[in-house]
């Protein structure tokens, strides 16, 4: 995944008043993303998100599957400012007819 992406989810972690722990845990949880994860549009990025954890055991190192699904929510979160689960539960509506609201602050892809 994109090292400024990274950063800039440890930014909006630290603005969130996550624990270093957790911080140190799931950023490095999302290094092991795949380049598909580097993108800013909604349905592309939760299909992508989806996909990889589906087959997260194949992806991911041990030490990185207990973290991944909670990073990359967050992730999800940052980027387009709707939780994870509220778009699986438009995701499910007929014709996907979504509509997205404004993007949150700022958090600049790369």
């Amino acid at each position: 995944m994109n090292l400024q992406i990274i950063k800039n989810f440890v930014e909006y972690l630290n603005d969130k008043g996550y624990s270093a722990q957790t911080i140190h845990a799931y950023s490095k949880a999302l290094e092991q993303a795949p380049d598909t994860w580097n993108t800013n549009v909604p349905h592309e990025l939760y299909e992508h998100i989806t996909c990889s954890l589906q087959s997260k055991q194949e992806l991911f190192l041990p030490g990185t599957r207990h973290n991944i699904k909670p990073a990359s929510s967050l992730l999800f979160l940052m980027i387009t400012g709707i939780s994870f689960l509220h778009n699986l539960f438009y995701e499910k509506l007929p014709f996907r007819q979504i509509i997205y609201p404004p993007f949150p602050k700022a958090y600049p892809m790369g």
